[in-house]
């Protein structure tokens, strides 16, 4: 959590290292499973994507070595691998901060704060 502690509150390196010691304290296992558990998941997207990617450049590349067919091929799987990457990471960004926000709301009534500032 220091990483969206450092954006979100505009802290220096030591102090969202610190505010995330503070925020994640009694709730470690619940803040390491969410984390694991997207981290498995976006794995598996990732691998379930590229798997069949790498299998057609591989083939490209033993069909026809060093031919401009492989190349390209090599060059189309790397720039899809690129854009799968932009797809997930806002997935694993997202779960961060709703983790954040989650423990902020628990911690000090981050909801309460919110609403009273919302007049609700």
């Amino acid at each position: 959590m220091a990483g969206a502690a450092l954006i979100l509150e505009n802290v220096s390196v030591w102090e969202g290292i610190r505010r995330s010691w503070q925020l994640t304290r009694g709730s470690f296992w619940r803040v390491l499973g969410a984390l694991l558990l997207s981290a498995l998941l976006t794995g598996l997207v990732s691998s379930l994507i590229a798997f069949p990617l790498g299998l057609v450049a591989g083939a490209t590349s033993v069909l026809a070595p060093g031919a401009a067919i492989s190349a390209a091929a090599d060059v189309l799987v790397t720039f899809l691998s690129f854009l799968l990457s932009a797809v997930i990471m806002p997935f694993s960004a997202a779960v961060v901060a709703l983790i954040y926000i989650d423990l902020r709301m628990r911690r000090e009534g981050l909801d309460v704060e919110l609403r009273r500032s919302a007049d609700v």
